[in-house]
């Protein structure tokens, strides 16, 4: 897969994990 893929799916799952830190925190 292109790395620009693999970063978006990086960038995705971080801003998911944010989120979800952010509203447990």
């Amino acid at each position: 897969p292109e790395p620009s893929a693999l970063l978006a799916c990086a960038v995705g799952l971080t801003a998911m994990l944010r989120r979800r830190t952010s509203r447990r925190l």
